[in-house]
């Protein structure tokens, strides 16, 4: 069944690729660029290493505020993995102790994410007071950033250029901008939470997977609690609540 699953991914991502750079497969042109594609697909698949993390303590029972059902948060994940196979940058989970966000929580404030790319790598700057400060998941800090737009652009030009790309594939050319700046509200999501300090938000990438949704085939994430993960990457222990769907996104230059 899992090679039967991997095969299908490759053959979407075949497809999609055709159609992302015109490539005409009924007269056997540009077939060196599949190769390429293929070669690509042979290099970046055993570098993707994104898990789901598994129902935690009950799937009955989920805070009523606003909550994403288990298998539908997983869908959404599932998703994101299956349309972003050949870009590891992006299937990075963000594990954000939960006293660098204090500034925003304890003021009952929205929790503001903008997406960038520092040194090659996908990152979020948390704006605190409007001040945007680099989440160094790491070493559990925030670190200043002079220069927004800098890493905004780079961003832009680089790993969300794939974001659109596909967003675009997905909507049939309808929407061309993928999100860029992610707003988590206060209430319905961090009201009445009363943190620990070895508490962790957990942000994993993924994909809006609804027909009725104005946003739908989006970038988001969906947002658990829990401890600090081990040195392995493994995380013990996740809040049975999940979150995401009064997530605000919005796209560059919002």
């Amino acid at each position: 069944m899992e090679h039967n699953q991997q095969l299908n991914e490759i053959a979407y991502l075949l497809k999609k690729y055709c159609y992302e750079n015109d490539i005409n497969t009924e007269t056997g042109e540009d077939l060196t660029q599949l190769d390429i594609l293929l070669t690509e697909i042979k290099d970046s698949l055993p570098r993707i290493n994104l898990e789901f993390p598994e129902p935690f303590i009950s799937t009955e029972k989920f805070d009523l505020r606003m909550p994403l059902k288990y298998e539908e948060a997983k869908r959404y994940m599932i998703k994101f993995k299956k349309h972003f196979a050949l870009h590891p940058q992006l299937s990075k989970v963000f594990h954000i102790k939960s006293s660098l966000l204090e500034e925003s929580i304890k003021n009952n404030e929205k929790v503001i994410f903008r997406l960038i790319q520092f040194d090659e790598s996908f990152e979020l700057a948390y704006l605190a007071n409007g001040e945007p400060l680099r989440v160094d998941q790491e070493l559990d800090r925030l670190e200043t950033i002079n220069d927004l737009s800098t890493l905004e652009d780079n961003f832009d030009k680089k790993i969300g250029k794939e974001l659109d790309k596909n967003l675009h594939y997905l909507s049939n050319g309808e929407n061309l901008n993928n999100t860029r700046k992610i707003t988590i509200n206060y209430y319905g999501n961090f009201d009445g939470k009363d943190f620990e300090d070895h508490e962790y938000v957990y942000l994993y990438p993924a994909l809006i997977d609804n027909c009725s949704k104005d946003c739908n085939h989006q970038f988001t994430f969906i947002m658990f609690f829990g401890d600090k993960p081990s040195d392995s990457g493994k995380i013990e222990s996740l809040s049975p609540d999940i979150y995401y769907d009064t997530f605000q996104l919005c796209p560059p230059n919002c």
